[in-house]
Parts: structure tokens; C-alpha cells; sequence
């Protein structure tokens, strides 16, 4: 277990030492950005595999495992496995409600996945940031020193999260920090459009490590962000 453990994290700090150079915004044409981040405007319909390591900073924990994440325009649906130990859990979310089922079967429930952590396991996650880090999409918020590769892609940036209801607000002090930096941009296997397959999620608290096998994409119906498809 322990070896297992600790070729995962070598694995994914040498995934992260490869990232080439990163650019200031006024390093690059604004047409190029806009150009990628329309090419993301549509995408509501996907699913990746990747691997995964959680540290939390206030217990000096850290876990690794699979995590599959299935995403339609109403509902999530999140699978964490363990090569040795099977599923540990399954997150679904609907407009209706969040439900987080674990290894013994046993269900709980919330509104959200972001207070179905935060009632049940004591853990604040900023899922919609996090969602659109995946697809290296702007978030819907102020983001401070972004960074940008050469060829328009998100890069890296920080953003302020109110600590219990989402996106930060001006007259809330209570907020934590989190730095987003993406990385290992390719071709999603069915869709050509360019989404990161490493990324890195961090705050005072927790620190999200992903390494991406493998996307899927199911073309917007509305014709936003569409490419042609993959064959």
C-alpha cells in the first residue's frame, strides 16, 4: 500500500516539473484566449478517468486513489476506486439533491455535493470551481494573476472562495485562497478540442492533485465551443 502510495505521488510530481513556460496575459493575443475558451463555452456533457491525490494540511493526511467523473447539464456522477480495495465511494448530483454513498453502503444526503462534504465529512470543496478547472474554463468570478501557454490555454490563476456558500462576494471576509494551475493539454480522444490532463488544485487546507487518462466529450447541442468531432 505504501509503495503503491508513493510511486503515485513521484508519478504525479514529475508530471507536474514537465510544465512548460507560462505567459502573462499581455503576452498573449486576446483573439487566442477568446479563441480557446469559446471553443469550452459549450461543453456540458463529459466524462474523464484520471488518478488522484487528496492531502489535507489540517490532519497531515493524504490519500490516492481513481476518480471517474461522469457530467451532464443536470446531474453529476463521481466513482472513487482503489486498485486493491475496490469502490470507496460514489457521489451523485441532481438539481434535487446530492447523495454520497460509501464502501459499507451506506447513504447521506444534502442539496449539494459542496454541503454533502462539508455536513458528512467536515471537508469544504469549491465544486464549481473545480468544474470548470477541469475543462481549463474561466471560472464565473474575479481571478487574480492569471497565467496563460502560448497557444491560449489556461495556465494558472488565483481565486478567492467564500469558505461555506461558493463564489467569493465583496462584502464577505471570510474566504479562502486557492491557486489553480493546469497543465499536459491535449486532444480529447472524441472531440477536437484541447483540455488539460494534469491539474492541481491548492489552498491553506487541502491540496487536489489530478493526472487525466483519458476524456470524453459529447459534442453542445447549441453549436457553442464546437469542433469537429474526432473519428
Amino acid at each position: 500500500m505504501r509503495l503503491f502510495a508513493l510511486l503515485f505521488f513521484v508519478s504525479m510530481l514529475s508530471a507536474c516539473a514537465s510544465i512548460a513556460d507560462r505567459h502573462t496575459p499581455q503576452d498573449i493575443d486576446d483573439s487566442i484566449i477568446d479563441a480557446h475558451q469559446q471553443s469550452l463555452a459549450g461543453i456540458n456533457a463529459w466524462e474523464f478517468q484520471s488518478r488522484m491525490a487528496f492531502f489535507d494540511h489540517q490532519d497531515n493526511s493524504r490519500q490516492s486513489a481513481s476518480l471517474r467523473w461522469q457530467n451532464e447539464a443536470s446531474q453529476r456522477s463521481l466513482r472513487i476506486s482503489h486498485p486493491l480495495r475496490g469502490t470507496l465511494a460514489r457521489v451523485e448530483e441532481t438539481a434535487d439533491y446530492a447523495k454520497l454513498t460509501d464502501h459499507q453502503g451506506e447513504e447521506f444526503f444534502a442539496a449539494d455535493i459542496e454541503s454533502l462534504l462539508l455536513i458528512h465529512l467536515n471537508v469544504f470543496l469549491p465544486i464549481e470551481l473545480i468544474h470548470d478547472a477541469l475543462l481549463g474554463r474561466l471560472p464565473q468570478t474575479q481571478i487574480i494573476n492569471p497565467h496563460y501557454y502560448a497557444d491560449g490555454t489556461l495556465a494558472s490563476y488565483q481565486v478567492d472562495i467564500d469558505n461555506a456558500q461558493g463564489f467569493m462576494s465583496q462584502d464577505n471576509i471570510s474566504q479562502t485562497s486557492w491557486q489553480v494551475s493546469l497543465a499536459r493539454y491535449q486532444q480529447a480522444s472524441d472531440y477536437a478540442v484541447q483540455l488539460p490532463h494534469q491539474l492541481e488544485l491548492s489552498s491553506d487546507d487541502y491540496l487536489i492533485r489530478l493526472s487525466i487518462s483519458r476524456w470524453s466529450i459529447t459534442p453542445p447541442e447549441n453549436g457553442l465551443g464546437s469542433q469537429d468531432r474526432v473519428e
